[in-house]
């Protein structure tokens, strides 16, 4: 028996890595092609923009991520309850990005229609994620092939449209819009496989109740994931507004490389959460044994990554990025 639940996660796991590692080496490639085509001047627009909406991306996620996975878990007669809830607290909260990502950068650059456009488009590919709380019911059931098959498909749709865009030369708002093409695939893609489970979703089935105990629960995980986006997004606001988009660009490739190998411990850590969260309603021990590993894990693939990208950074940005990009090796470096 014992064999046979780790099995389970252990193909789950793979599921979720395999998916991973697919979408993030074929948007790596696209984003690669994408910034020699653009050039580090409009690339750097486009990632000002992006990390502008991404610091408002809160609105959004609401921090609902795991708390959905355990909740469910914990509570599966509310399932159709708990689902309700978050996609409509999540769609309300999408409204929200949009009103306030669009207002504030027409307030911090109101001559710039592209910087407008391009921030616009970005918002509605967000608010569109709010179907991503079934992602979160397939992670609790421990179906993660589900969700690994549309991760694959919407990022192949999304990189098909990016790679036509290029070849046909099109200008940089075009490329803005491939996010929603990408959230939209994805959200159709789960609806449609939790609806073949025998799911069903409907926000008239939310409850204030319910919605209330989400956002109580919740509020430490909005105010930590908030303080991580702006940590992780402001840099590129700043040398935006204090150097110039080119400064951004060159640092955009950087951060790209930097941020590429994150999906490894998120993968792992996704995969395992409902695992220990059933060992921890059985024996308190097993539980802190498995966080140990987990964490301990986690410091060494972060000191395999660091160390080997001192030594091969420098090459790695001119074969993949081009001498425009030079002097992201040093940020890639540190970053």
């Amino acid at each position: 028996m014992k064999n046979k639940g780790f099995l389970k996660y252990l193909f789950n796991t793979t599921w979720l890595l395999g998916g991973k590692v697919y979408r993030v080496g074929l948007g790596l490639l696209i984003t690669v092609w994408m910034a020699r085509y653009l050039g580090p001047e409009q690339f750097g627009v486009f990632n000002y923009a992006l990390s502008f909406v991404t610091i408002f991306s809160v609105f959004v996620s609401l921090g609902l991520d795991n708390l959905i996975v355990r909740e469910v878990i914990n509570k599966p007669k509310e399932e159709l309850n708990i689902l309700s809830s978050a996609l409509l607290m999540r769609l309300l909260g999408g409204v929200v990005l949009f009103l306030i990502s669009t207002l504030m950068i027409m307030k911090i650059r109101p001559d710039d229609q592209v910087m407008l456009m391009l921030v616009m488009a970005f918002s509605i590919g967000f608010f569109f994620k709010s179907f991503e709380v079934l992602r979160f019911w397939f992670e609790a059931h421990v179906k993660g092939k589900y969700s690994a098959v549309i991760e694959v498909v919407a990022i192949s749709v999304s990189v098909s449209v990016k790679a036509g865009f290029i070849i046909y030369e099109l200008p940089l708002i075009y490329f803005a819009w491939t996010l929603a093409v990408e959230t939209v695939a994805m959200s159709i893609g789960l609806v449609a496989f939790y609806s073949s489970l025998g799911g069903s979703l409907n926000i008239f089935k939310a409850s204030f109740k319910k919605m209330s105990h989400l956002i109580k629960e919740a509020w430490p995980l909005i105010l930590a994931g908030t303080l991580y986006i702006i940590y992780a997004k402001i840099d590129q606001i700043m040398l935006g507004e204090m150097v110039g988009n080119e400064a951004v660009g060159i640092y955009a490739a950087a951060v790209k490389l930097s941020e590429g190998w994150f999906f490894v411990p998120i993968v792992i850590s996704a995969s395992l959460y409902p695992a220990m969260l059933s060992a921890r309603k059985v024996n308190m021990d097993v539980y802190y044994q498995r966080t140990q590993q987990l964490l301990s894990l986690m410091v060494v693939i972060g000191f395999t990554a660091a160390f080997g990208i001192m030594f091969i950074a420098g090459p790695l940005v001119l074969l993949m990025f081009g001498p425009e990009y030079k002097s992201a090796s040093e940020i890639l470096i540190v970053h």
